[in-house]
């Protein structure tokens, strides 16, 4: 009979006491390991679901095995893990989000990657910063806070700092394009550019989308365009000005010069890249509403 898996680093074992007393009428068997090397040693074969609380890395450690072996995943974020719960559409109380990530799912989403890194949430490359203090601070704060923000953005040095790209979108003659910088994501994970996108994505295409952040002006940067992030009805297939975006299976980036590429807010690396999809290939347990967004 196969049995449900729950994996984790030794420093969740709180949480997971907390999640044993739960009443799942399911069998699930708790399994704390330190390293990558420990979960090849699982035997697989008796497992028909994985559970994992973790770190994101830790998270990708567990997607990429039940991958290979062909297992659905579900994900419990941990407290400080908001956006997780917000992507995947989750309960935001641990208890009811164990309930939803214990079931198996016989749905699958593409994998994304920038080289061979998995990417969980989206790539940033270059000078994107602006569009994430905005998207992270701003609808939060009051005037004072808005107005110094503003005022920390034009003062950066060289914010619209334009680069020559170089893009090839899978088999397709090379383009060349002047622009501060890209962000690159597979599906909605309800960010400002993927709300700005959402009518062209979807995690279920094997394509991905590479937006193209392109002002020329420092008022389209950080007055019109910020203003907008807090405009909820806008019309979502006209584009700003500002921004155009890119879409296939695979990606190719490359710069007049290296610049930054930040895989989720933390893997660092630098241009050129390789942006790719594989079409369905993860099992994902999430919330119903993920799915109708898809």
């Amino acid at each position: 009979m196969k049995t449900v898996y729950f994996l984790y680093r030794d420093e969740h074992e709180e949480l997971v006491a907390t999640l044993g007393a739960v009443d799942t009428e399911v069998d699930i068997v708790y399994r704390s390991y330190s390293s990558y090397g420990e979960l090849e040693s699982l035997e697989f074969d008796s497992i028909s679901h994985i559970v994992v609380a973790g770190s994101i890395p830790v998270i990708k450690e567990v997607i990429s095995i039940a991958v290979e072996h062909d297992i659905s995943v579900g994900i419990l974020p941990l407290p400080q893990q908001n956006d997780l719960t917000t992507i995947l559409d989750l309960p935001k109380r641990a208890e009811d989000a164990f309930l939803v990530a214990i079931v198996p799912s016989e749905q699958s989403v593409d994998l994304f990657y920038c080289n061979d890194t998995m990417v969980l949430s989206d790539v940033h490359i270059g000078n994107t910063s602006i569009l994430k203090e905005f998207e992270c601070n701003y609808a939060d704060n009051h005037i004072a806070q808005r107005l110094a923000l503003f005022y920390s953005s034009i003062t950066q040095k060289n914010p619209l700092r334009h680069h020559k790209f170089t893009l090839r979108v899978g088999e397709q003659a090379e383009v060349t394009l002047s622009a501060i910088g890209m962000i690159g994501l597979d599906y909605d994970n309800r960010s400002w550019m993927s709300h700005t996108l959402s009518s062209y994505l979807s995690s279920q295409d094997g394509q991905h989308i590479l937006g193209i952040l392109s002002p020329t002006s420092l008022f389209q940067h950080f007055i019109s365009q910020p203003f907008m992030l807090m405009w909820q009805n806008r019309d979502r297939d006209k584009l700003p000005k500002t921004i155009g975006f890119v879409k296939g299976n695979r990606i190719e980036v490359d710069c007049d010069e290296p610049i930054e590429v930040r895989v989720d807010d933390s893997v660092s690396m630098q241009t050129p890249v390789i942006l790719k999809s594989v079409e369905q290939a993860l099992r994902l347990t999430v919330g119903d509403r993920f799915w109708q967004r898809q």
